[in-house]
């Protein structure tokens, strides 16, 4: 009796838990994303890519409308000496929500970036483009206790150029000793954010919103 009284409290915290937070319109942060650290990557500009994982999460959240995404303003956490990039720490995640007045925060980090060596392009400048494959990882914290609530990854993969423009207007980096377009980087990283907050989003409110 005793048991089943003490099963029945649990399932009356999950349930009321989940309800708070599958609430449409509960605020949100988004923090900028970090890099592991990867040779594979080291000679391309980080800045570049980081910036995007960004802005593809918040356009995504945006479109979706059931989080109201807050503006990250990143003079007021360095202020406050809160970090804003890559994976943050409990601490940081309880001091957001006390001092931002912020119940959630979303994180993450791009864990992955590769050529793909057997999916090539040839271009019509003659050099020869691989497909890209892209990882990152996203969390959703709850601020009032600092745990972590969601953690899902993305993958996504890039055709090796999408642009259709002269070969001569495309720009190439390298990863590894593989060739690649800045263009396939980009896809590659909305498709990996794309299918991440996807399945953050059906972790949170089981099923995708019609």
């Amino acid at each position: 009796m005793v048991l089943l009284k003490f099963i029945v409290i649990i399932m009356l915290i999950m349930v009321e838990f989940s309800t708070a937070l599958a609430s449409e319109h509960s605020k949100v942060i988004v923090m900028n994303f970090g890099t592991l650290n990867n040779s594979k990557i080291s000679g391309l500009n980080l800045v570049d890519i980081e910036k995007p994982l960004y802005d593809y999460i918040v356009n995504y959240l945006v479109d979706d409308n059931r989080l109201e995404v807050i503006e990250l303003q990143e003079e007021r956490f360095k202020a406050e000496n809160i970090n804003t990039t890559g994976l943050i720490s409990f601490k940081d995640a309880k001091r957001i929500g006390e001092i931002f007045n912020i119940p959630y925060v979303i994180y993450g980090k791009l864990l992955n970036i590769t050529a793909d060596e057997t999916e090539v392009e040839i271009l019509e400048n003659g050099i020869s483009v691989h497909a890209v494959n892209a990882q990152v990882i996203i969390r959703m914290v709850d601020t009032n206790s600092g745990a972590v609530i969601a953690a899902v990854t993305g993958s996504g993969k890039s055709k090796s150029s999408l642009i259709k423009a002269s070969a001569a207007e495309i720009v190439t980096l390298t990863i590894g000793t593989q060739t690649v377009t800045q263009d396939s980087i980009n896809q590659s990283l909305r498709k990996a954010i794309n299918k991440g907050i996807y399945e953050l989003l059906v972790s949170l409110y089981g099923n995708r919103k019609k």
